[in-house]
């Protein structure tokens, strides 16, 4: 599925009954921002869109994202970090010198 991030916030306006400029601009934004962490990440991918001219203004490119799923992007409990051990060697009753030369 091959879907505009103007195409989204139609959707997601229709269903909040939004009909603003500002609104859609903002939450083209917002999905941009999630989009990038979703390529980031491999789940999506940008790809190049092309539509018919619908308007004289309107591109006939627009960039669109591709989902690709998530095969190959292993998520795993996180493991607590284990707490290295003292050795007799690294202990000093040297004071720590803070000042750097």
């Amino acid at each position: 599925m091959i879907l505009t991030l103007e195409e989204a916030v139609e959707i997601l306006a229709q269903s909040e009954e939004q009909d603003n400029e500002a609104y859609f601009k903002s939450q083209t934004r917002r999905l941009y921002d999630i989009a990038n962490v979703l390529k980031a990440l491999g789940i999506i991918e940008k790809v190049k869109y092309v539509q018919p001219k619908l308007q004289k203004n309107q591109k006939e490119k627009k960039n669109a994202f591709k989902w690709i799923g998530s095969s190959g992007f292993n998520v795993t409990p996180a493991s607590k970090p284990k707490a290295p051990k003292a050795t007799s060697s690294k202990l000093t009753k040297e004071p720590i010198d803070t000042h750097t030369q």
